[in-house]
């Protein structure tokens, strides 16, 4: 708690939301060429992640306008 605190404190804010996800699979990820897609097409990949959901990682990246 004591980390949140001084966390909240140097940033000045007064929530924190936390997100967990699993990170198992790393080497793969790196070698995921759609990964280093997406960085190109951000606006587009938040979007897709409002209106698909988790479908939206595995959308053509290059579809984006």
């Amino acid at each position: 708690m004591l980390l949140v605190e001084g966390l909240l404190l140097a940033t000045g804010g007064e929530t924190l939301a936390v997100a967990e996800i699993d990170l198992t699979n790393i080497p793969g990820l790196l070698a995921d060429d759609k990964a280093f897609a997406w960085p190109a097409h951000y606006g587009c990949y938040l979007d897709r992640l409002r209106s698909l959901g988790l479908a939206a990682y595995a959308s053509d990246p290059a579809s984006c306008p």
